[in-house]
């Protein structure tokens, strides 16, 4: 399996050794910070207009886990963090960065 260097806080420029750990292209995948264009301070939570829900879904090997709809921000955010465990996420996995 391929590795890569990956940091446990997100900096790059952040080298010190106990902040650097070797993983696997997959795992480095599951330690991600939140993309620039989230607009719901939640990776893996956003608001769907059309049924005027939140959404929550996760990325699992390379395919799109559907976590359900909810009415409230707070259940679809609570639905991404149990499945973040479930699935292995890191810790520090969509912090805002």
């Amino acid at each position: 399996m391929p590795e890569a260097i990956d940091h446990y806080n997100h900096k790059r420029d952040d080298n010190r050794l106990d902040n650097l750990y070797l993983s696997s292209y997959a795992l480095n995948n599951k330690n991600q910070g939140m993309r620039k264009d989230n607009n719901s301070d939640f990776t893996g939570v956003n608001w769907h207009k059309s049924s005027g829900k939140w959404c929550a879904q996760i990325m699992v090997n390379k395919k799109k886990e559907w976590l359900g709809t909810y009415e409230l921000k707070s259940d679809a955010i609570e639905a991404r963090m149990e499945a973040n465990v479930l699935y292995g996420f890191h810790e520090n996995h969509g912090i805002k960065l």
